[in-house]
């Protein structure tokens, strides 16, 4: 068993999480490491996936949506005032 660093999450946490397939989640988390906002480490099977500083802004926004519980995607399609989040 390979423990895993802090603030960190691997595949199949996120997979559990999500409830996309497989196929779909690694076209994802490739698209979000190429624009800097997870960033990889590790071999599979143990890969580690870990938010980068240039996430801050969309954890903030979750943060928020999940303490005033707004849905997310109403973020997400502009259906809520942003400034309220500071963005």
């Amino acid at each position: 068993m390979h423990p895993k660093r802090s603030g960190t999450s691997v595949p199949a946490e996120v997979l559990e999480a999500c409830g996309l397939d497989v196929g779909e989640f690694y076209g994802l988390l490739s698209d979000l490491a190429q624009s800097g906002l997870v960033r990889l480490s590790g071999a599979y099977p143990f890969e580690e996936i870990a938010l980068t500083e240039e996430a801050a802004p969309a954890e903030t926004i979750a943060e928020r949506c999940r303490q005033e519980t707004i849905p997310l995607e109403h973020v997400l399609a502009a259906d809520v005032d942003l400034s309220r989040f500071g963005a």
